[in-house]
């Protein structure tokens, strides 16, 4: 017998329209984002620290999120474990379009990911998607 598991929570980054929150809200994600659940304009290490200790899977656009400049050398390690949903070279509209399209797809691979406790990294494109296993 399948165990139902409540779905993770999504932390939507500043660059992501509200409608994103809109959409992972509507399926029953707890929803957080930069600018009301994180200062605006926090750090992609502050964003990563905060979807690890809640977590999350980070939502963004933000091509350079993975290599955390601003992170503390000692900790940037830790924080390059945080989940994410990359939307790489989409529009808001297309992105928003693709996670519509592959939603099933992706509660699947982060529910592999977890069940074999890695970081889940699912990247969107317009015409594809990879994850990182």
């Amino acid at each position: 017998m399948a165990v139902d598991r409540p779905l993770p929570t999504v932390l939507i980054d500043e660059n992501m329209p509200a409608s994103f929150g809109a959409f992972f809200a509507s399926r029953g994600y707890r929803v957080l984002s930069v600018g009301s659940s994180l200062p605006a304009r926090s750090p992609d290490a502050s964003v990563a620290a905060a979807a690890l200790a809640e977590g999350a899977i980070v939502v963004t656009l933000d091509s350079d999120f993975r290599n955390l400049k601003n992170a503390p050398e000692g900790i940037r390690g830790r924080l390059q474990k945080a989940d994410r949903i990359y939307f790489k070279g989409c529009s808001h509209p297309e992105a928003l379009t693709r996670v519509m399209e592959l939603i099933d797809t992706i509660e699947a691979e982060y529910r592999l990911a977890k069940a074999a406790n890695r970081k889940f990294f699912f990247q969107v494109t317009k015409e594809t998607f990879m994850v990182l296993r």
